[in-house]
């Protein structure tokens, strides 16, 4: 009878990774060749033409075509763009990133500003090692939110220079 149950259990298997069409055709296969497969559930011998042998594969067969209804609808809704993440565009990025640099270049030029205003005209351009000293003494830090040191300044004033070659702002600073 253990046998005779796992012979069920074999047949159920073939109607789970089934399509519609397949499962259509092996119910017709085994109505065609009057299969008898035990049904350890209704304790009997059923055949594919019986009503039972439909109630045993209901939920399989339900199962099957809700399976085949959602990858239909995800083909649909793939092919109309859902389901696919955003894609940032290259100039998307690049406009981000220069706004942040033209921003962290303003507030840069904004206390170099007010650290020349502290000297007098002769104590003028200043050295970057006195600029850089002053920065870390107003607590003003760099985008990484480190002190400065020479090399970043040196680095972020270039990049300003090559943006802003004529800025008043090159009279003060030794570069």
């Amino acid at each position: 009878m253990k046998q005779s149950s796992l012979v069920m259990d074999s047949v159920l298997r073939l109607y789970d990774g089934a399509t519609p069409e397949s499962a259509t055709e092996l119910t017709v296969y085994l109505q065609d060749t009057n299969f008898p497969v035990f049904s350890a559930a209704h304790d009997c011998m059923v055949h594919a033409y019986e009503e039972r042998f439909e109630l045993v594969l209901a939920d399989r067969l339900v199962q099957i075509n809700e399976r085949s209804q959602r990858s239909d609808m995800k083909a649909e809704l793939a092919k109309l763009g859902f389901g696919k993440k955003p894609r940032a565009t290259p100039g998307q990025r690049q406009e981000k990133v220069a706004a942040h640099k033209a921003s962290e270049s303003a507030v840069l030029s904004i206390q170099i500003g007010k650290i020349k205003s502290k000297y007098d005209a002769d104590e003028l351009p200043l050295e970057l090692k006195t600029l850089c000293e002053e920065l870390n003494k107003q607590g003003v830090l760099t985008k990484t939110g480190k002190p400065w040191a020479l090399p970043n300044l040196r680095k972020r004033l270039k990049i300003m220079r090559a943006a802003m070659p004529h800025a008043p702002l090159w009279q003060h600073v030794k570069v």
